[in-house]
């Protein structure tokens, strides 16, 4: 997986062209959530790529719903407007996530070690 850099932030790549405007869309709502939660591990990053997708995909599902009411496709509309609940269910659950993942990390040697049960100390 490559991954792109800008300011030192890694974002998973979801995009052979980095260049197109839904690539800069997907680097916005992503980098927007990294400053939001801190630095993730790089087991968040497929979750941090759904993400960002989602949030494109939503982007432009609400376009278009705009644009068949703007035609008058009532049923064009609405059954676009269900899709839009999926998945900004969907976003709602990667976010959880997301959030999760940050605010857990590893527990450190020492950490680990005091959580052992004492071994030997004969009562």
């Amino acid at each position: 997986m490559h991954a792109l850099r800008p300011g030192g932030v890694r974002i998973p790549r979801a995009f052979k062209d980095p260049r197109t405007k839904v690539a800069i869309k997907y680097r916005g709502y992503v980098v927007a959530l990294l400053e939001r939660l801190g630095p993730l591990p790089r087991s968040a990053d497929p979750h941090l790529r759904a993400y960002g997708l989602l949030a494109c995909e939503i982007e432009e599902l609400a376009g278009n719903i705009e644009a068949a009411r703007k035609r008058r496709r009532v049923t064009v509309a609405t059954r676009l407007g269900r899709r839009l609940v999926g998945l900004t269910e969907a976003l709602a659950r990667e976010e959880e996530r997301l959030q999760a993942l940050a605010t857990s990390r590893p527990l450190t040697t020492a950490e680990r070690l005091a959580a052992l049960p004492n071994v030997g100390e004969g009562s």
